[in-house]
C-alpha cells in the first residue's frame, strides 16, 4: 500500500476545504498521515483512519530558531513515516516540507493557497520568502495555484511554469452548500464570516459601516469568526458599543445557518488565493460584496451576482453597500441564483479532487506496489 503524507498549517482548514481529497485518497487505498499543530479537528481525521503527528508550526512567527526546529520536525516525521508522496499546503509547509522531502528524494505536490501578507510589499520580507520558495521548489514535482495572478507573480520570479497548474481555488462542496431560500429581511442583513484580522479588510469595513450609518441605519452587519489580531479586536469591540446594528456571533462551525438568514455576504479582503467564504456564499445563492482583487473577482461579476469595490477603500465599500441596499427583493434574489449557477460550472470541488487524483497517479502510480 502506498503512503501519502499531508503537511498543512492546521486541521481546521484541512477539514473545511480539503477533506474531500482526504476521503478520495483513503477510498483509493492510500495510507495517509497528516502533520500540523493540534486542534479540535484532528480527531475527525484520526477517526477516519489518518495517522497524525503534531508539529509546532507558528503561523505568523519568523523566529529563525523555531523555523529550524519545524524543518527538523518535518524531516523526522518523513523519516519515520517513509511516504511515497508528500502533499503540502500554505507557505511554511510548502517551503520547509519541500526542503525536508528533498533530503529523502520524495516527490512533492505543493498548493499555494495564497501569497499572503509577505508579498504585499516589495520589501526584505517578500524577497526572503521568494528566495525560500525558489530554493525549496527546485525539486518539487508540481505546484498548484489557486488563481492566475498568484501564478503570474511567482512564476515571474522563480520560473515554475512547466510544473504548475492553476486550480479553481479549493472549490466548493455543492452538496454541503446548497441554494437556500432567499429571505425578505427588514432590516437587510450583511454577513461577514472568517478570521477577523487587518488583512481581511476589517478596519476599512468598520469605517465603511460608520459612513453608511451616517445616512441610514436600515442595515444590520453580522460577523461570525474569531479574532486573529488584538488591535482589530480592540477596535471591533469599541464599534460594538457604538453601533447597535453591528452584531458579533463568535466562531461557529454551522455557518450555513448564518448564511441562510443573510441578504448578502461581504469580504473586504486585501488579498486572497481564492475566497472560500465567497464560494460557499455563492453556492448558497447569496449575493456577494467583495474587493476587486485576485481571488475575489473571479467569483464576483459586478452587478450580476454582487458588487466589487476597491480594496482598502472605505468610501467605495460604503458606496457599494448602499448600491446593494437599494436593490429590490427580486433583483437581489436573482443575483444569488446567478452566483449559484456560476459556482456549479466553474468551482465545483470535484474539479479540484479529480485533478489531485489524476496528478498523484501520474507521479506515483496506483495505490498498490
Amino acid at each position: 500500500m502506498k503512503k501519502i503524507l499531508i503537511i498543512t498549517n492546521d486541521a481546521r482548514s484541512t477539514y473545511n476545504f480539503r477533506k474531500e481529497i482526504v476521503h478520495s485518497l483513503l477510498e483509493a487505498g492510500f495510507a495517509l498521515t497528516m502533520t500540523c499543530p493540534l486542534d479540535d479537528n484532528v480527531d475527525y481525521f484520526k477517526n477516519i483512519g489518518v495517522e497524525f503527528f503534531h508539529s509546532n508550526l507558528e503561523r505568523h512567527g519568523m523566529n529563525p530558531l523555531n523555523e529550524l526546529k519545524l524543518l527538523s520536525e518535518y524531516k523526522k516525521i518523513i523519516e519515520q513515516t517513509t511516504p511515497d508522496l508528500i502533499l503540502t499546503f500554505t507557505v511554511k509547509p510548502n517551503t520547509y516540507g519541500a526542503i525536508a522531502a528533498s533530503k529523502f528524494d520524495i516527490p512533492v505536490i505543493a498548493n499555494i493557497t495564497g501569497l499572503g501578507n509577505g508579498f504585499q510589499k516589495e520589501d526584505l520580507k517578500s524577497k526572503l520568502i521568494t528566495s525560500l520558495y525558489k530554493y525549496s521548489f527546485r525539486n518539487v514535482n508540481l505546484v498548484f495555484f489557486q488563481n492566475t495572478s498568484n501564478f503570474n507573480y511567482l512564476n515571474s520570479r522563480i520560473k515554475i511554469e512547466e510544473k504548475s497548474i492553476v486550480l479553481p481555488g479549493s472549490g466548493v462542496n455543492l452538496n454541503s452548500f446548497k441554494p437556500l431560500n432567499y429571505p425578505d429581511n427588514s432590516p437587510k442583513k450583511i454577513l461577514y464570516f472568517g478570521r477577523l484580522m487587518e488583512s481581511k479588510g476589517i478596519y476599512e469595513y468598520l469605517d465603511a459601516i460608520e459612513i453608511v450609518n451616517q445616512e441610514s441605519s436600515e442595515l444590520e452587519y453580522h460577523f461570525v469568526g474569531y479574532f486573529d489580531d488584538e488591535n482589530v479586536e480592540h477596535k471591533f469591540k469599541k464599534m460594538l458599543q457604538q453601533h447597535k446594528n453591528i452584531i458579533y456571533h463568535g466562531y461557529s462551525k454551522e455557518i450555513e445557518t448564518f448564511i441562510e438568514k443573510s441578504d448578502a455576504v461581504i469580504l473586504p479582503s486585501h488579498h486572497e488565493g481564492m475566497s472560500n467564504s465567497l464560494l460557499e456564499a455563492a453556492a448558497s445563492a447569496r449575493p456577494l460584496l467583495a474587493s476587486n482583487i485576485p481571488g475575489c473577482k473571479e467569483i464576483v461579476e459586478h452587478e450580476k451576482n454582487g458588487f466589487l469595490f476597491e480594496a482598502k477603500n472605505s468610501t467605495d465599500i460604503a458606496q457599494q453597500i448602499t448600491s446593494f441596499s437599494k436593490l429590490d427583493f427580486l433583483t437581489r434574489k436573482k443575483m444569488g441564483e446567478y452566483g449559484r449557477t456560476k459556482v456549479e460550472s466553474e468551482f465545483d470541488r470535484k474539479i479540484v479532487v479529480n485533478q489531485y487524483m489524476e496528478e498523484i497517479n501520474k507521479i506515483i502510480g496506483g495505490n498498490y506496489e
